[in-house]
C-alpha cells in the first residue's frame, strides 16, 4: 500500500482560500496550520532541496498558460506554425 503524503508546511494564496481544493486540504489536514500569502514572491522557497520541497504544499492560482511547449521542440524555438 502506498504511503500517504503529509506535508509539514502548507501555504495558501489568499485569492484561493475559499476554493474547494483549499477547503478540502484544510479539512483533511486539520493539524497543519496554513500560512496565507498574497503573492508568490512573498514565499522564500528557492533554497529548498528536493527532499525539503516534498514537505511543502503550496496552493495558488496558476497564472499564464497551463501547458507550455517543450523548450527543446521546434515549435518553442521557431514559434507557432502559420498556414
Amino acid at each position: 500500500m502506498a504511503k500517504r503524503y503529509y506535508p509539514k508546511y502548507l501555504y495558501i494564496e489568499n485569492s484561493v482560500r475559499e476554493e474547494d481544493l483549499a477547503k478540502t486540504v484544510l479539512k483533511n489536514l486539520p493539524s497543519l496550520a496554513p500560512q496565507y500569502f498574497d503573492r508568490e514572491e512573498e514565499l522564500n522557497l528557492s533554497g529548498l532541496s528536493v527532499k525539503d520541497g516534498k514537505e511543502v504544499l503550496v496552493i495558488a492560482r496558476k497564472k499564464g498558460r497551463f501547458l507550455k511547449s517543450c523548450p527543446g521542440s521546434a515549435r518553442a524555438r521557431d514559434g507557432p506554425r502559420t498556414r
